[in-house]
């Protein structure tokens, strides 16, 4: 099922004689402009399923106003975190001064039972959004899943076009065939748990230049019990070994440590691993017992499918 986020974006011009912003240092007096945009979370009320981005529950949404040629700066008091309804909408109507450039960014994620714990932090001054601190990153957790999105307008000028909030991140799902999850159990080793390892993908992300921030490193998902379910590629079912997100750089290298309830079953190493924004990467095969063969599938939330053999060591 493709997931996606759409941003309606309309402008009404509106002139208002009173300040468009918290911020002092503007003029009360000054022609302004409400922009209007109605946020959708697309299928969540007809799909469920593992790893759609159905526990998004809640949008932050910030201002920033050009201050030179690829210089913004965060406008005071135009930052908010709405709520989404119950069918995954809300709307952001900053009134903005006429003429000016600004930046309008958008960072959906899950905030939890409580609606009130983001799972990434978000600084909102510089508008980078940072992965949970390694203690509390477990693996085969469907909050992580997140969209984002930019827009710049010149107020006035600009009418804002219709958008799709997309994942900032790769979807790096890993699973084993039936039989290959059937011999492990019947072998007296039953897969029950997996941890993540990944090297070369950052750990932030720049919404005002829609770009990962910040230096490559090392992303240790810690153990988690195994996701439900399987998933599909091409004709054939694969049983969920685990499910991960990442900012993807250059090169990414996995481990997945593939457990029992108490102990390790097999850890296997796949390097150079393709992985693109707003796209899964499928990694299926025969993981735990006999010669351990996999592929890697590039399988877009949007565009081609891509599979590609790669030979296990």
């Amino acid at each position: 099922m493709k997931r996606f986020i759409t941003f309606f974006a309309v402008v009404a011009a509106v002139l208002i004689a009173a300040s468009c912003t918290k911020s002092e240092e503007y003029n009360a007096d000054a022609a302004c402009e409400t922009v209007s945009y109605t946020v959708s979370l697309s299928d969540a009320v007809q799909t469920r399923a593992f790893g759609e981005g159905t526990e998004v529950d809640k949008v932050f949404c910030g201002v920033y106003e050009k201050k030179g040629e690829g210089v913004y700066e965060y406008l005071e008091g135009s930052s908010t975190e709405i709520a989404l309804d119950s069918e995954k909408k809300a709307k952001f109507e900053p009134s903005l001064f006429s003429g000016r450039t600004y930046k309008i960014v958008f960072f959906a994620q899950c905030y939890g039972i409580n609606n009130e714990t983001p799972v990434y932090s978000v600084d909102k001054d510089n508008a980078i959004v940072s992965f949970p601190v390694n203690t509390s990153l477990f693996a085969n957790t469907e909050s992580l899943d997140a969209f984002a999105f930019v827009d710049e307008i010149k107020v006035g000028t600009d009418a804002p076009e219709a958008a799709v909030l997309k994942r900032p991140f790769a979807q790096i799902n890993i699973g084993c065939t039936a039989t290959d999850f059937a011999n492990a159990t019947k072998l007296g080793e039953t897969p029950a748990k997996s941890k993540v390892v990944l090297t070369g993908c950052y750990k932030s992300f720049d919404l005002l230049n829609n770009e990962p921030e910040g230096e490559v490193s090392e992303l240790t998902y810690l153990t988690s019990a195994l996701p439900e379910g399987t998933f599909k590629v091409a004709e054939n079912e694969y049983n969920y070994l685990a499910m991960v997100y990442a900012i993807p750089g250059a090169t990414i290298n996995c481990t997945i440590d593939i457990r029992t309830d108490s102990k390790s079953i097999n850890e296997v190493t796949i390097e150079n691993v393709p992985a693109v924004a707003n796209t899964r990467t499928n990694i299926y095969g025969n993981l735990m017992t006999g010669t351990v063969t996999y592929y890697v599938e590039l399988s877009g939330f949007t565009g081609e499918d891509k599979t590609q053999q790669v030979p296990a060591e």
